[in-house]
């Protein structure tokens, strides 16, 4: 059986020096967060844990440095699941804190789940994270001058278990 991820993977804590990656994977393994730019590929692993059916793993990588963005990938079972090869954005980075000065935090809430185009504009509205998260792929600095060091979603909805075909 391939390897596979339902969810993630998951951006859940980040400081000076550490971040913790959650994933959802399609059944019981070992989920390794690679640095590949990093000490000739420096891996983090963690074995998956069950809940009501449902395989997940939260690895946690440590040695970072503040202030620094570091591109890593996420593999299960050895194989790797993420990023897939013909993404079309940047490569992923664990972005720390900086060791002093002002965080720049960008927030947000009620993302959408539709397809995102002309109709459903006009049925849900534009998906705002969306749209800034495409704008700073493709390098524009949006309204801070520069990428935020922090998100933050408000809100009292989880989505991530009802998602449209499309986002699977």
């Amino acid at each position: 059986m391939e390897a596979s991820l339902v969810l993630g993977p998951m951006v859940r804590h980040v400081d000076g020096d550490t971040a913790a990656i959650w994933v959802e994977t399609a059944r019981a393994g070992e989920v390794a967060v690679r640095l590949p730019g990093r000490d000739g590929q420096a891996v983090w692993r963690a074995p998956t844990f069950c809940v009501h059916g449902h395989h997940y793993a939260l690895v946690e990588v440590t040695g970072l440095r503040p202030g620094e963005r570091t591109a890593y990938d996420v593999l299960v079972d050895d194989q790797v699941v993420w990023p897939a090869e013909d993404d079309p954005f940047p490569p992923p980075a664990l972005a720390t804190s900086p060791p002093e000065g002002p965080l720049r935090l960008a927030f947000g809430s009620c993302r959408t789940s539709v397809p995102h185009d002309a109709v459903h504009h006009l049925t849900h509205g534009v998906d705002a994270l969306r749209t800034y998260g495409l704008a700073l792929s493709a390098g524009e600095p949006g309204p801070l001058g520069v990428a935020p060091d922090l998100l933050l979603l408000l809100g009292d909805q989880v989505y991530a278990d009802s998602t449209s075909e499309a986002m699977q």
